[in-house]
């Protein structure tokens, strides 16, 4: 009786099992090849605990999105570390060289080196997925969605799935930069920012001089494309409903996205800059070009940094990113990280 009673809880564990997984998809830790397809059906699907989490922000992710935050913990090339104990964790050795870093809940989104392909890993390092085969840019994660812009299709804007499902090509506009015949853009648009269901991008429309460009507007679902602002500019940053850039002649301009309230910030600014809540920071367009910060209406300028020519980089959490060129044999430029107010200026990585 016993042996029966043995062999039926055998049969139930058995059933029990094949019932489990035939129900949820099977997880998958692979980077398949670049010759490989994924196979996005073996790739399971984790619902975003909040559907507006935002992997990083559209002033990162034009720098490259070397950098985000979350939860006090700065995510940065293969590790993390705390802003308040200052605990540093290596996530995996396998991320370095990646870009457009987004996390949301519990998965670090990025595009890598050599692709640019799509991927995903957990926060502690596991279940590195591959989840696309297009040349992939501009990544921003919000909720269950990946926005990027898609190479492998002329630069259209595309979404999917965070578990590479349901691909939807989204606008009509090449993101890839054409030329005419003088050298210059033409008919084409740059990267793209995300705000309040709405993706924001440029366009260029004119041969007869450079970076002529308007900004459209388009709904995350596709549709209601719609003219913004006519402007010359080619690098913009969406603040809070502002629209930050510089214009042909180097001067930074403050526009309301409706195309009201145009003021002239600065008249001394690198086109490397970024914004963060009520503050730009930004690098001289003369001299040594030396780190700047002042409040978005132009006031309070202060500098905030004795290195010499800087490139403006990520703003995580109250730490700025940039890479400077201070030893004349640092040809690509070392990254930094130095708190916003200029203080704990310290080298995070050497690059020969």
């Amino acid at each position: 009786m016993k042996t029966v009673n043995r062999c039926c809880l055998l049969i139930l564990a058995v059933l029990l099992l094949l019932a489990t997984t035939a129900c949820f998809p099977r997880r998958i830790n692979t980077v398949y090849t670049d010759d490989e397809q994924p196979d996005t059906s073996l790739i399971a699907f984790y619902p975003a605990e909040n559907p507006y989490e935002r992997g990083n922000s559209n002033a990162n992710v034009l720098k490259g999105g070397n950098e985000t935050i979350k939860d006090g913990w700065i995510y940065y090339d293969t590790y993390r570390f705390h802003t308040d104990t200052g605990e540093k964790v290596e996530i995996s050795p396998d991320l370095s060289l990646r870009y457009y870093i987004n996390v949301v809940g519990d998965w670090i989104y990025y595009s890598n080196f050599s692709k640019r392909y799509i991927y995903r890993i957990r926060t502690d390092g596991t279940e590195n997925t591959r989840l696309n085969s297009d040349i992939s840019e501009n990544l921003i994660v919000i909720g269950d969605w990946i926005y990027y812009q898609n190479n492998s299709d002329n630069g259209y804007i595309y979404k999917m799935r965070t578990d590479g499902k349901e691909k939807t090509r989204i606008n009509d506009d090449s993101q890839l930069r054409s030329y005419s015949s003088r050298g210059y853009p033409s008919c084409s648009s740059s990267y793209f920012s995300i705000t309040n269901d709405w993706i924001y991008y440029l366009v260029w429309t004119s041969t007869s001089g450079p970076s002529i460009c308007d900004l459209y507007r388009i709904h995350i679902s596709g549709t209601d494309k719609e003219l913004v602002i006519k402007r010359h500019s080619s690098i913009h940053i969406i603040d809070n409903d502002y629209l930050y850039f510089v214009d042909s002649e180097n001067n930074l301009i403050r526009d309301r996205l409706d195309g009201t309230g145009r003021i002239l910030i600065n008249v001394d600014v690198n086109i490397l800059f970024t914004v963060d809540g009520d503050w730009i920071y930004y690098t001289d367009k003369d001299n040594e070009r030396y780190m700047y910060k002042m409040r978005t209406d132009g006031t309070e300028v202060t500098q905030i940094s004795n290195r010499p020519d800087c490139s403006v980089g990520s703003i995580v959490g109250d730490w700025i990113f940039y890479a400077s060129r201070e030893d004349p044999s640092d040809r690509e430029g070392s990254t930094y990280r130095m708190r916003t107010d200029g203080t704990e200026d310290q080298l995070v990585t050497r690059r020969y």
